[in-house]
């Protein structure tokens, strides 16, 4: 079903189940090429309408026509999901999705950013077999990118297709180059060649045996004949002990910076390159990804889980000073703003009563707890009113 958008004469596709609560509304095409309405004076946008505005959510279009709604058309997505549904960037010199010039020999290289890690899916004499490479993947894979051909996906899915690709190899760190098979690795801050043998599984086997002599943290081709073996990984985060449960992390950067964990922590980190970034907050650079500390510490990786600092000190990273936290409850657990006529939480100077007012914040509105004549007696009331009524949020109290 059609629905007209704006002027000039642009329309959306919706499906018919839903025209009762569309038609509802008059549409207008806006700036970014999204169907657009108002209500109650605020924008909204038909497709997350049809899909009942999902909270902390992105509403997606599947073939990348932003006025078609039809339901079968729109799928919700996480944040991280949403972040691998990108287009072609417009100042992009390629043609397609994940297609690249390989300069060393003018072949198209295919590739896929999953999360942080790129996938390279190999080499092609053709652009076009390189697009339908990676959109081999992404279907097979269930992922959500978008497609180079995305009229081909049932194609894709219903044919057990194979990537080809020309000089790659089976093993980790090994390529075929004319008849022979090279292993290489990084060693030393340079790119080394560690075997070259007709056999592909001789050179994979080397490339492990040079590993392990020389304790490298390399990925092993076959782990399993090195049951026993640890890498040696370098130490790279220094601490310093301030009492029985607490350490504090020396970081090169910012001698000067109080940077707290628990000791229990200490393995944890010790690896990984600690600093502090220009927000302020604890960070560390750790196989590969830059993660923040506080996530690192409690394992969370889920990018809509709030890790909280109860203190509001982000340097305090002991675990008795984080908590699991969501939107909502993060956003309670302020520090008081600079300027304020009170230095503490909750309080400011009526000057009508010439009498300190505490107050609190709560699901977007303001309620005032009462007029007092002690700047601390009106702070403790509001720590007290919380104590009492709200024990389990994340407010901040002055006390």
């Amino acid at each position: 079903m059609q629905v007209n958008v704006g002027k000039n004469g642009d329309f959306a596709l919706i499906s018919q189940e839903d025209s009762n609560l569309v038609l509802n509304y008059i549409w207008c095409k806006n700036k970014s090429g999204y169907a657009n309405s108002k209500e109650k004076g605020k924008n909204i946008t038909m497709h997350r309408l049809i899909m009942g505005f999902p909270e902390g959510k992105f509403v997606d279009h599947i073939n990348g026509d932003k006025l078609d709604n039809r339901r079968e058309n729109l799928r919700i997505l996480n944040p991280s999901e949403n972040s691998q549904n990108q287009l072609r960037h417009k100042n992009s010199k390629n043609t397609y999705v994940g297609v690249s010039i390989c300069k060393r020999n003018s072949k198209y290289r295919s590739r896929i950013q999953v999360g942080k890690k790129t996938i390279v899916l190999g080499t092609f004499s053709d652009e076009i077999e390189a697009a339908e490479a990676y959109d081999i993947y992404v279907c097979q894979n269930n992922l959500y990118h978008k497609l180079n051909f995305p009229e081909k996906k049932h194609q894709y899915l219903e044919k057990e297709i194979s990537l080809k690709s020309k000089n790659t190899a089976t093993y980790s760190g090994v390529y075929k180059k004319g008849s022979k098979y090279i292993a290489k690795l990084r060693f030393g801050g340079k790119q080394i060649t560690v075997a070259t043998s007709a056999s592909e599984i001789e050179a994979a086997e080397l490339r492990d045996e040079f590993i392990v002599v020389n304790k490298l943290t390399n990925k092993l081709n076959f782990p399993g004949k090195y049951t026993n073996f640890i890498p040696s990984k370098k130490e790279k985060t220094f601490t310093q002990v301030v009492d029985n449960t607490t350490s504090r992390i020396l970081v090169t950067s910012r001698p000067d910076s109080i940077l707290l964990i628990s000791s229990i922590d200490e393995e944890k980190v010790k690896h990984g390159k600690c600093y502090i970034s220009s927000d302020g907050y604890a960070c560390i650079y750790i196989d590969k990804k830059h993660i923040r500390l506080s996530r690192f510490i409690l394992d969370i990786s889920d990018p809509n889980v709030f890790i909280d600092h109860i203190d509001g000190n982000r340097l305090n990273n002991c675990r008795s000073n984080l908590r699991i936290s969501n939107c909502k409850e993060n956003a309670k657990n302020k520090l008081k703003k600079a300027n304020c006529s009170s230095k503490f939480i909750g309080v400011s100077f009526d000057k009508r009563s010439n009498k300190w007012l505490s107050s609190i914040q709560r699901d977007g509105k303001k309620y005032n707890l009462g007029l007092f004549s002690s700047e601390d007696e009106a702070a403790k009331t509001r720590d007290g009113w919380i104590k009492t009524n709200y024990p389990d949020d994340h407010y901040k109290l002055n006390f």
